[in-house]
């Protein structure tokens, strides 16, 4: 049961196949919604491999020179 003015979650999956530009599409996505500024919270899900990989290219693309 929802509360009036409660805000809904939503999850969105992206599937494809490698080198189909998902994580293209997440990332640019990602800078979309935080250059809106009108966000509760962004979570990005990927496999614990890939963890500190993702969040270094993440770092890149939206701070270039926050890690090098």
């Amino acid at each position: 049961m929802r509360r009036v003015g409660e805000k809904v979650e939503k999850v969105k999956f992206v599937v494809g196949r490698s080198g189909s530009g998902k994580t293209h599409y997440c990332y640019t996505q990602i800078e979309e919604k935080l250059k809106e500024e009108q966000y509760d919270a962004l979570m990005l899900l990927v496999p614990e491999q890939f963890n500190l990989q993702n969040q270094r290219d993440l770092a890149k693309r939206l701070a270039p020179g926050l890690l090098r």
